[in-house]
């Protein structure tokens, strides 16, 4: 399934999950955090919301990767205030986000043009402990730059 990731072919991927699940392979959070990211390539990011039910149904603990992919889905189909929810949702039941997880946040709202919130977020990131790096830098910068 990574090789098809890597390869772009989300469709490829959401193919062999079905099969893996119809011949009984069993599947882990892992193999779910793929599944949800091909979905959020494919702009189904409201069946990635959905499958991360399916996961806690099935008992498993969502962890930083599956919430860091539906807020970057969410971002990448302009759902700001989803990706903010989440954010917050996810701080409120005790996950930490970690740099990548601010950082995709962060780069949303700048593309967005919501700098101010971008700006706090970053605040709060350092805050928090967790030190920005480069990458998260210069997307806010360049949305600073973008809005004048």
């Amino acid at each position: 399934m990574t090789d098809a990731v890597r390869l772009k072919q989300y469709s490829t991927v959401l193919s062999m999950f079905r099969h893996l699940s119809s011949a009984g392979i069993p599947s882990d959070l892992f193999t779910h955090n793929i599944l949800i990211n091909s979905l959020c390539k494919l702009n189904r990011v409201d069946l990635g919301f959905s499958l991360l039910c399916g996961i806690i149904k099935r008992g498993y603990e969502p962890d930083v990767v599956t919430f860091t992919t539906l807020i970057k889905g969410s971002c990448s189909t302009n759902k700001i205030g989803v990706a903010i929810e989440l954010f917050v949702d996810m701080s409120k039941k005790g996950y930490s986000a970690n740099a990548v997880t601010y950082g995709t946040l962060i780069d949303g709202l700048c593309k967005a043009g919501d700098t101010g919130t971008a700006l706090r977020l970053l605040k709060q990131m350092d805050e928090s402990g967790c030190r920005p790096n480069l990458e998260i830098y210069s997307s806010t910068m360049d949305g600073l730059c973008k809005v004048g």
